[in-house]
C-alpha cells in the first residue's frame, strides 16, 4: 500500500472521529472500548494490506475524536446575574432590519459575546464598549445547533437588551479596520450606481452582502436553486473560476497563463471582500479546482484536496459538522474534480458552442455532489437548479467584472460609473427574470423530510463508492480481504 493511500485512509478516519464525537455523543468509555476492540481485531488479521488499512483508520479516528474533544469548549455555568464588562467589537458589524449584532471580545469572558443592540447609536469594528447585561448560552432553534454554529467564530455567549457605553474608537486591527471601512464605502457606491433589487444583487456577487434582499426575493433564489450566487462560498467560486478558465482558453490564452491570472484574481477578490476565514477557505477551494485542471492528474489533486481539508478541519473541527459553507465548498470541489468530465459525456447532446456542454457538466457535477447535503441542511431541493444555473451562471463573471469596473470608475466620475452600470443592470435584469420564471413553476422546489444525517451519510457512501470504483487504483488484494 502506497504512502498516499495510507494518508488518505488516516484522513478519512480523522474526519469520521470528529463526526462521531459531535453527532453521536458517545461516553468516553464506549470510545475507548471500541478502539481497543478494533486493535484486537487488527492484531489477529492475516492480511498485511488489510492490517495496515484498518490500523491507519483507527489511528486517524482516534486522532480526530481527540481533536474534537480538545476543541470542545469547557465553559463555566450560565451566569444568572447581571454582568458589566468591557470589550472590543472584534468582527464586522451585522446590521439587521430591526437590530444590530455585535461580536464583542473581552478578557473578562471566556470566548466572544454576540450582543444584540438597537440600530442606534451605530457602532463599528474596533470600538471599545462597556456593556451591562445578562450572559446566556445560545441554544438549539428548531433542531438547528445554533450554539455550535456560533462556536465556529468563537462566540460562546449571547447578550440581549444590553446597556452600552462607548469608551473609545479604532482599537481593532488596523488592516482589518481598513478593509471593512473600504467595504462599507464600496457598498455605498454600489447603491448609488444601481437601484434595488439590482444593487443588492451586485453587492451579493461582489461583497457577499445580503442585507437588502426581501424575503420574497430570497425565496425566488431558493426555488430557482441559485442561492449560492449570493454567498461567497467555495461552491460559488469553484463554479465561477471554472467557467472563467474556459472563457480565457477560448480567447486564446495558454492554460498556464489562464491559471496564474485566475489565481491572482481569486487572491485579489478574497482581500477585496474582507479576507474572513470562510472567504479564505472558499478561495482555497477555487484554486484547487484550477490545480486539478492544470495538472490533470487526479491522484495528485486528491492528495492536495485531502491535505487541505485535513488542515482546515484540524484547525477548527466544528466546521466539518456545523459549517454548511465549508461542506458545500468541499463537496462542490470534489464534484467538479471527479464528476465534471463523466457528466459532460452524459449531456453530450448539448452543443459545445458558448461552452454550454462544459457549463452543464460542471453545474450538474456540483449539484449532484451537494444534493444529499442540501436535502439534509435545507430540507428541500430545487429541481430546476441545473437549468437555471446553466442559463444564469455563465454571465455572473461578466456581471462581476463590469460591476467592479463601475465601482472603480465611481472614484473618477459618476457619469462614467453609470455608463458601466447600465450593462450590469441588463445582465442582472436577465438573470432575475430567468430565476423568477423558473421559481414560478409550481413544481420547481420539492420539500423533503430527509433531515437525518444517517440518510445523508448513506447517500455519500454510495456516491463515494461509485467514485472510488471509477477512479481509484486500489490493489485487488485489498478487496479480497475486506
Amino acid at each position: 500500500m502506497h504512502l498516499s493511500q495510507k494518508f488518505f485512509i488516516v484522513a478519512c478516519g480523522f474526519f469520521a472521529g470528529i463526526g462521531v464525537y459531535f453527532l453521536c455523543d458517545l461516553p468516553a468509555i464506549v470510545f475507548v472500548f471500541a478502539v481497543f476492540s478494533c486493535f484486537i481485531f487488527v492484531f489477529f488479521a492475516r492480511s498485511r494490506v488489510f492490517f495496515v488499512a484498518v490500523l491507519c483508520c483507527i489511528m486517524g479516528f482516534a486522532g480526530g475524536y481527540w481533536r474534537a474533544y480538545a476543541a470542545d469548549p469547557r465553559l463555566p455555568p450560565v451566569l444568572e446575574h447581571t454582568l458589566t464588562f468591557t470589550g472590543i467589537v472584534s468582527r464586522e458589524v451585522d446590521q439587521r432590519l430591526d437590530a444590530t449584532k455585535l461580536t464583542v471580545a473581552s478578557a473578562a469572558v471566556s470566548g466572544s459575546v454576540l450582543v444584540t443592540a438597537p440600530l442606534y447609536p451605530e457602532y463599528s469594528y474596533g470600538d471599545v464598549l462597556e456593556i451591562r447585561c445578562t450572559l446566556e448560552r445560545p441554544g438549539i432553534i428548531d433542531g438547528f445547533r445554533y450554539d455550535r454554529f456560533l462556536e465556529l467564530t468563537g462566540v460562546y455567549w449571547t447578550c440581549s437588551r444590553p446597556a452600552i457605553r462607548l469608551v473609545s474608537h479604532g482599537q481593532g486591527n488596523q488592516v482589518m479596520g481598513f478593509l471593512l471601512v473600504g467595504k462599507g464605502d464600496l457598498l455605498g457606491r454600489i447603491n448609488r450606481i444601481l437601484h434595488e433589487p439590482y444593487a443588492s444583487f451586485l453587492a451579493g456577487l461582489l461583497l457577499g452582502v445580503r442585507r437588502g434582499f426581501t424575503p420574497e426575493l430570497l425565496a425566488v433564489f431558493q426555488r430557482a436553486g441559485t442561492t449560492h450566487i449570493l454567498a461567497i462560498s467555495g461552491y460559488n467560486i469553484t463554479l465561477i473560476v471554472g467557467l472563467m478558465q474556459s472563457f480565457f482558453l477560448r480567447l486564446g490564452l495558454r492554460r498556464q497563463q489562464a491559471f496564474w491570472l485566475l489565481v491572482f484574481g481569486v487572491a485579489v477578490f478574497v482581500i477585496f471582500v474582507g479576507a474572513s476565514a470562510s472567504v479564505v477557505r472558499a478561495g482555497i477551494m477555487g484554486v484547487l479546482v484550477l490545480l486539478a485542471r492544470q495538472w490533470g492528474q487526479r491522484a495528485q489533486v486528491r492528495q492536495i484536496l485531502t491535505a487541505t481539508a485535513l488542515v482546515m478541519v484540524a484547525h477548527r473541527p466544528q466546521v466539518l459538522v456545523y459549517d454548511a459553507g465549508f461542506q458545500l465548498s468541499f463537496l462542490s470541489t470534489v464534484g467538479l474534480v471527479y464528476l465534471s468530465a463523466p457528466l459532460e459525456r452524459v449531456v453530450r447532446w448539448l452543443p459545445e458552442r458558448f461552452g454550454l456542454r462544459e457549463n452543464a457538466g460542471a453545474t450538474l457535477a456540483a449539484t449532484l455532489a451537494t444534493l444529499p447535503l442540501s436535502l439534509f441542511q435545507f430540507g428541500g431541493i430545487s429541481v430546476v437548479a441545473m437549468f437555471t444555473n446553466v442559463l444564469v451562471l455563465p454571465l455572473m463573471p461578466l456581471a462581476m467584472g463590469l460591476g467592479f469596473l463601475a465601482v472603480m470608475a465611481s472614484f473618477v466620475s459618476w457619469p462614467v460609473a453609470q455608463v458601466f452600470g447600465y450593462p450590469v443592470w441588463l445582465v442582472l435584469l436577465y438573470a432575475l427574470r430567468v430565476m423568477e420564471w423558473f421559481a414560478g413553476l409550481s413544481w420547481s422546489y420539492w420539500p423533503v423530510a430527509a433531515s437525518q444525517w444517517q440518510f445523508m451519510a448513506a447517500a455519500y457512501a454510495v456516491l463515494g463508492w461509485l467514485m472510488w470504483v471509477r477512479f481509484a487504483r486500489v490493489p485487488k488484494v485489498f478487496f479480497r480481504h475486506v
